[in-house]
């Protein structure tokens, strides 16, 4: 219900009214987008950790080891630091 809504004169206690009618939109805060190049580049598991793949499995792979191809096939954990600043680009993951 609307009530009210011709205030006049623009008091900081007025706020709540003025948010009940629409007209203060920008009061409210925005969702936060999730970045898609970082949802392309890691994913977070059901326990929490973000995982990333390992580089270097493109090309010039005749000049490494098989173990180390093996080993570049496997995702790693982010480290703590950089989860961080993950997560928060990742409001809805």
């Amino acid at each position: 219900m609307q009530k009210n809504c011709k205030i006049r004169i623009f008091y900081f206690t007025d706020i709540p009214k003025l948010i009940e009618c629409g007209t203060l939109n920008f009061f409210k805060t925005e969702m936060q987008k999730t970045k898609k190049s970082i949802v392309k580049r890691f994913k977070i598991t059901a326990s929490g950790k973000v995982m990333r793949r390992s580089p270097g499995k493109r090309h010039l792979l005749s000049a490494k080891t098989i173990k180390q191809k093996r080993a570049m096939g496997h995702d790693k954990e982010v480290t703590p630091g950089v989860a961080a600043n993950v997560k928060k680009a990742m409001p809805f993951a």
